[in-house]
């Protein structure tokens, strides 16, 4: 099963700070399904921090054309393999 142990920060994918993770499972089996980063506060912080950074100096709140495109990278896989996200969403949920 697919997972993501590292956080998107700043164009970054790095750890949580301390490189803390945690399993997440099917709660119906109990089957761990993988791991995930454990984000703290002081993460939270830097991503707002960079978000407000990038708000304020580039051209990301007003590009049209990013967003769409940033939208459409989200969307497309989504709508490619609706398979792959149903057996997630169910094992997520333990149905």
């Amino acid at each position: 099963m697919w997972h993501e142990d590292r956080l998107l920060i700043d164009g970054d994918l790095g750890p949580a700070e301390g490189g803390r993770e945690y399993e997440t499972d099917n709660p119906a089996t109990g089957e761990v399904l993988g791991t995930a980063a454990d984000a703290t506060v002081g993460d939270a912080h830097r991503a707002i921090e960079a978000a407000r950074r990038a708000f304020d100096t580039t051209s990301r709140s007003t590009d049209r054309d990013l967003r769409v495109r940033c939208l459409r990278q989200l969307h497309d896989p989504l709508v490619a393999n609706p398979a792959d996200l149903r057996t997630l969403r169910i094992d997520e949920n333990g149905r």
